[in-house]
């Protein structure tokens, strides 16, 4: 399964910070990224270089395949320090950082109706830009399609 994968700008804006850039995202090729369950939360930016990058933010979306079979949670989490992920995480680049992936399964739904879903957790930091990411990827897909995602992170670009 090998797609072109598309660099989505992702930038915040409020009215006491303004914009401030997240990064590029790589997207698939037909697939959608959407505003989840709550609007993005921009806590802190800073200036870098001449670039007001987003130093603190919680963002939630959803991303939908093409034809439409699949829908992930995805959330990204921007701040000040460190995220801790398990000592079995495995190592892997993202943007030209070292960064770790763990993943797991997880029980999800209402109680009368929990099913397994995947986990995914990636974490890195970028020390020019100063900033640590955690993005999460939730979903029921076969674990092919959710690798493929991942490996789309692998060519995020921070800064």
């Amino acid at each position: 399964m090998t797609q072109e994968w598309e660099p989505q700008e992702i930038h915040l804006t409020n009215f006491i910070f303004g914009e401030a850039r997240l990064f590029r995202l790589p997207v698939p090729e037909g697939w959608t990224l959407k505003r989840g369950f709550s609007y993005p939360e921009l806590h802190a930016t800073h200036w870098r270089k001449g670039v007001n990058w987003v130093a603190s933010a919680y963002l939630h979306y959803l991303l939908e395949s093409a034809n439409g079979m699949h829908l992930f949670e995805f959330t990204i989490r921007v701040g000040p320090q460190a995220f801790r992920v398990d000592r079995e995480a495995v190592a892997l680049q993202v943007g030209g950082h070292q960064a770790r992936l763990e993943r797991r399964r997880i029980r999800r739904g209402p109680p009368w109706r929990r099913r397994d879903a995947w986990l995914w957790r990636l974490v890195w930091s970028c020390p020019q830009t100063e900033r640590h990411f955690l993005l999460e990827l939730v979903g029921r897909a076969p674990e092919a399609v959710m690798q493929e995602l991942v490996n789309a992170w692998q060519r995020l670009i921070c800064h």
